[in-house]
């Protein structure tokens, strides 16, 4: 991203967007210090999507899901003051937004997998196992991996509430989110 007067012209381009076709706003990390180091001279930019120059393509998966699209910057230009933090100082704000991005998801996550794992256990008392006169619940082999999954998924639960309380006492989460 290049300043020009009171406008940051943009070119270039952005993967693995989530759901960026759905998006009216998507933040955007540019560099814009090209004589920086590696994580220096990034600025944290909004920019509307509906600007000129954007185009937002989807990108097909194997499992036919298009949540992920490729964006493209061509001479698009946002406002000067669509910079969230400090010129530069970009990838410290990105830091804290992934933070709280992907920190505060594990309860989702956590209750999408239990419920995932009770419906298998479910499906698992009645499904065979090839070769044996055994459910998949009967047998030692596969209890002591469905009892594996299940200890995982509550540490990741006991992972989130301990961010959680993070979040309540001291307004601020570490790097383990």
């Amino acid at each position: 991203a290049v300043l020009d007067g009171n406008e940051w012209v943009i070119d270039g381009h952005k993967i693995w967007t989530s759901n960026a076709y759905h998006a009216d706003w998507i933040f955007l990390l540019a560099r814009t210090d090209p004589g920086a180091p590696k994580h220096k001279g990034i600025t944290y930019f909004l920019v509307p999507l509906n600007l000129p120059g954007v185009t937002v393509r989807p990108i097909k998966q194997i499992n036919k899901y298009r949540k992920f699209c490729e964006v493209f910057f061509e001479n698009v230009r946002i406002p000067k003051e669509n910079v969230l933090g400090e010129v530069n100082n970009g990838w410290k704000v990105a830091m804290t937004t992934f933070t709280f991005e992907r920190g505060t998801t594990i309860f989702e996550r956590q209750a999408q997998y239990m419920t995932e794992l009770y419906d298998f256990v479910r499906m698992s008392k009645n499904l065979k196992v090839p070769g044996l006169e055994q459910t998949v619940t009967e047998n030692a082999h596969y209890r002591q991996k469905l009892a594996q999954s299940y200890i995982e998924f509550e540490i990741l639960r006991y992972h989130g509430l301990n961010m959680l309380s993070q979040i309540m006492n001291t307004g601020k989460l570490g790097p383990e989110a």
